[in-house]
Order: C-alpha cells, then structure tokens, then sequence
C-alpha cells in the first residue's frame, strides 16, 4: 500500500517524495474501488453489528424509560425527570397508556419529515438574457416539490434538504428542464466512541465561467451555468491512548460531477493522521498531523500533495492559546516534484463569550498561507471581519458553504430566533425560496476549474436584527491564481493568470404586520481578469423586491419584482438587461 498515509511518512523520512507521477482518471478507478472495499466492508459490518446491538438495547431500555419531546406525557418519564415512572395502567384523555405505543411515538419524534410544495408564477422580458436586440418575453412557470428531513438518535444523525424545480416555459418548450437541489450531511457512529462514518452530498446549479453569463433565477438556463454534483463518504477510526492523546486516522474519498462538457469530472483520495495532546493537559498541549491526497482528472492528469506537521501550543488560561509550528509538504502541481518545509505562528483568543480572534501564518510553497478572522455577537446584531490565503480546488469549495452566501447571511441572522442550527436552516432556505433570492446569490465558487488555485479573500459581514427591520450586509473581495497545469483542458485561467472578484450584497427585511414583510435584496458583482491576452470584465447588478404574507399556518404567498443589468468586455459574452415580476405559493405539510 504505497500510497496511503503511512507510506507517506516513509517516503518523508528518506527523502523518496514519490514512486510514480498521478495518472488519469480512467487508471485508478479499479484500484479506488478495490481499496474501498478492503477498507469498507470490514469495518461496515462490524459498525451495522454494534448499530444493531446499540438499537436492540435502546429499544429494550425504551420499553422503560422514554425520553419524549417538552410536553409532558402521563405514563412516560422524562430526560431529566427523577421521579419514578408514572403507573403504566393510569388512564388519560386517551385511554389507556401503551408502552409500546409511546416508544413508537417517541421514536418517530426523533425524526422530522417535512414535505413542501411551491408555485411559481414569472414573467420575464428577457428569457434568454440577450442584448436589447435580441430580447423576448416569455411566461415560466415552477413547480418544486421538497422535502426536509432532520434525524437524531444514538448512533445516527442526517439532515437533508432536498428539491426538484420542474421549469415549464409558455413559448419555448426547448427551455423546458428540471433543476435538482440537494444539501445532505450525515453521520454514523458504527462502533461505540471508536468506529464513525461521515458522508456528504450537494447539488447545486454553478457558474462554470467567471466572465460568463449569471442568472440570478432558475428560470434562466444559460450555457454558462452547469448542474454540479459533489458527495463524499469518510470513514474514521479514534480513541484515546490512556489520558494522555487521542487519536483518529481517517479515509476521504470525493466525486466531482458536472452536466455537459464544460468541466471535467474529477476524483479525489486522501488519508489523514492526527495524534494530539489530551485536554487534561490545559498549559502545554501538542498535535503532530499528516495527510497524503490525490486528485484524478477524467481527461487529464492529476494531482498528488501530502504534508507532516508537529504543533506545539501554550494556553494562558482558556481564552488564549498560542502555538507554532514546522513540517514539511511536498506535491506534483507543477512540471516538477517538489518538497519544502513549512513553519507558522498563530493565536486563539476568546475575548468574552461573544467575541472571538483567530490569527495564523504559515511559510508554503506558495508564499504564506494565513487565516485572520474576527467575530462579534450580541443578541441582537452579528459581525465579522476576515482575510484568508489558501490553496483549494473547486471541490472544496463546493463542500463548504461561505459565510458571504445569501443563505449564509440569513442563517447567521436568525441565529438570536432559532438557536437550533438544523431547523435555522430549514427556515433560511424557506425565506429565500420565498423572496426568489438564490441561496449562492455571492458564491464562494465563482467558477469552476479541475486545477489547484490559490484563493486569496477578504470579507466583512454584519446582520442587525431590529423589532421591525432586519438588516444584513456583506463585502468580499477575492483573487485567484492557479498553481498547477492544466492538462490541455480550458478554462478561465486559460485566458488570464489571476482572475479577481468584488461583490457587496444587501438584504433588508420590513415587518409591515405579524404575518406580512417586505424583502429588499441588493446585490453588485465585479469580476476581472489579470495577465492574459483579452482584457475580461463583468459587471452584474441585481435588485429584487418581495411582499411576503403569511396565508396560513403552513402556507406562505409571494409577490416580486426583479431588475438585473449586466455589462462585459469578454469575448462571446453581451451586455444585456433583465425585468421580471413574479408571484408564488408555498405550502409545508
């Protein structure tokens, strides 16, 4: 097994960096999967072993001792509720008490399923989004069925939001198509505190070109824009060596899927070690860490980067915590094999229980790598300041939602409302599906690309919750550069050496009455490209408006309006203009 993390460290330690360069895609399948099995089965069924045991015994102590939900219940005792069990025959409004029954019941509380609907109407002037000359109006229709699905039980937890966006257009029934959203994170712990399986999936509709067309709804389906797919599944082991370190060894393996030609799907492995001090140790703690990863391209070549650190850390009390650390990394994103070593310095420190400072830099390949982020929160106001440079790929970036989205700005402001991260996200998903705002209205992934980039970004964001008016804002500014080849496949670094991003979005919220608000969403991008032949630049700005009103306890109606202007330099691409006006009905069951 040459190529997993241990075979790393030898490889590290006598300076052989790599045996063989990374190959196509179409070669390393069989090996994935043959790894994947001797590495999967094994484990997995000893993990539905102990999960069957575990459940057995849940369900055999449940007969007992039910934890329901806050209402109390006669005949069940509740978690926390030292008193003894109520007497299994004392009668309710109900009728007799069924322990069974009540199990049945508290299990299924455990579990939320809850299915929506939404209807929208749109008339557009610009369909297509063409020129003022080439302009035509159309009517579309939606129809997005959904479902949310939120579950937590001992050994299992899965939250799951999902829907299909059946688009129906009145004069073209070529722009007839059906758009799939999905966001999926999942986790099982197969052995008790040492066993786990974590899996994630996300289908989300993209941009594939920084200087291309951007539509700001669904109903607009461009070239430009491609249907992208990413899931993961990672198992890991941990556990804890006596009272003194812990550790966890772990396997990722990625997929990168996209509709269409205009990026190429890609694979990514990796193996991951940690050992690290026992928080026992509270002044002098440690953490040594490796990781060996590979990146395969369907038509081209790819990647292979693996790293050793050793960190040391001295915590002055629990708010400060500072740490330094070396290692050293090697990777094949250029013509050559290369290793180097790496050092840093960083600190953590919780200012007060609302106000948090984070600040690292490390010594790469590349240049520095740093991270410094700054957080404040009262209960009624949300604010952060943070630049970060980094390498990444457009996987990674699609597996992490950015703060600077607009579903990162309404969950972060509903944060004082619902403190439970799973529903606030159910309700921040549902506000924007009803003021026809796009989750990704400002993307982390402001393209798509199958090379490794250095992401560099500053951003600054505030959400200011008022008895009437809700406020959230965010500026970001962004340049990416590639650092590794492209393999003969084209994209937006084909055409520029960096490719640099400006956005600013506002959203504002007015509660006319307890069960109607207006929603303003304002939104300004700028991108640009550095070092090419062509000179490339788009800028996009958009302005939606919404009367939100509460029809019914599960019923929500709509009404919008929507203006897009969008100017551009790059070849291929024209200016044009967009006005819409829509309205919708949205029902959960």
């Amino acid at each position: 097994m040459a190529d997993t993390g241990m075979g790393m460290v030898g490889r590290l330690a006598g300076r052989e960096f790599f045996g063989h360069r990374a190959v196509p895609l179409a070669q390393t399948r069989r090996k994935r999967r043959l790894l994947l099995l001797i590495f999967g089965i094994p484990l997995f069924s000893l993990g539905i072993a102990g999960g069957v045991s575990a459940q057995a015994q849940s369900l055999e102590s449940g007969l007992r001792r039910v934890p329901v939900g806050s209402a109390k219940e006669p005949g069940v005792v509740q978690d926390g509720d030292q008193s003894r069990p109520d007497d299994p025959n004392e009668r309710s409004t109900g009728g007799p008490a069924q322990p069974r029954d009540k199990l049945a019941q508290s299990l299924s509380r455990q579990w939320f399923f809850e299915p929506s609907l939404l209807v929208r109407e749109t008339w557009t002037d610009n369909i297509a989004l063409q020129s003022s000359g080439s302009k035509s109006s159309d009517w579309v229709t939606e129809l997005v069925p959904g479902i949310s699905i939120r579950g937590k039980t001992a050994r299992l937890q899965a939250n799951l939001d999902y829907s299909l966006a059946g688009i129906v257009s009145a004069r073209d029934s070529q722009r007839n198509n059906v758009q799939n959203s999905l966001n999926a994170l999942g986790a099982f712990e197969a052995i008790d505190k040492f066993f786990f399986i974590e899996a994630s999936a996300y289908i989300t509709q993209q941009a594939a070109s920084a200087f291309g067309v951007r539509p700001t709804s669904s109903i607009s389906d461009t070239a430009s824009r491609t249907e992208t797919r990413y899931f993961s599944i990672s198992p890991y082991l941990t556990g804890f060596f006596g009272s003194r370190a812990s550790y966890e060894l772990r396997f990722n393996q990625a997929v990168t899927r996209t509709k269409g030609n205009l990026v190429q799907d890609s694979d990514s492995q990796s193996w991951a070690g940690r050992m690290a001090s026992s928080a026992e140790q509270t002044q002098f703690g440690w953490l040594v860490e490796l990781e060996d990863a590979r990146d395969s391209v369907k038509n081209g070549l790819g990647t292979h980067a693996a790293f050793v650190r050793g960190t040391g850390s001295y915590n002055f009390g629990p708010p400060l915590r500072l740490f330094a650390r070396v290692g050293r990394e090697l990777n094949d994103y250029s013509s050559e094999d290369r290793a180097n070593a790496t050092y840093g310095i960083g600190l953590s420190w919780a200012l007060s229980e609302r106000t948090s400072l984070d600040l690292e830099n490390d010594k790469r390949f590349f240049g520095h790598s740093y991270r410094y982020a700054i957080r404040h929160r009262t209960p009624l106001s949300s604010w952060s300041l943070s630049a970060s440079q980094d390498i990444t790929t457009s996987s990674i970036q699609l597996s992490s939602r950015p703060d600077s989205s607009a579903f990162g700005r309404v969950f972060d402001l509903l944060a004082t409302q619902i403190p439970d991260p799973v529903e606030r996200s159910v309700r921040a998903r549902q506000q924007l599906r009803d003021a026809g705002i796009p989750e990704e209205q400002i993307s982390r992934t402001a393209f798509l690309t199958s090379r490794v980039f250095v992401d560099k970004r500053a951003e600054a964001s505030a959400a200011l919750l008022g008895a009437r008016n809700t406020l959230a804002a965010t500026v970001l500014w962004s340049r990416n550069r590639p650092v590794s080849s492209s393999n003969g496949i084209e994209d937006d670094f084909s055409r520029a050496s960096s490719v640099n991003g400006r956005s600013l979005a506002v959203d504002l919220t007015h509660r006319l009455s307890p069960f109607s608000e207006l929603r303003t969403g304002l939104s300004w991008t700028r991108n640009s490209s550095e070092g090419g032949i062509d000179i490339l630049e788009t800028t996009q700005r958009a302005l939606t408006l919404a009367l939100v009103k509460q029809l019914g306890p599960k019923t929500t109606g709509s009404f919008g309006l929507r203006t897009v202007r969008f100017d551009s330099s790059a070849p291929g691409t024209g200016d044009y203009c967009e006005n819409a006006v829509y309205g919708s009905v949205s029902h959960t069951y």
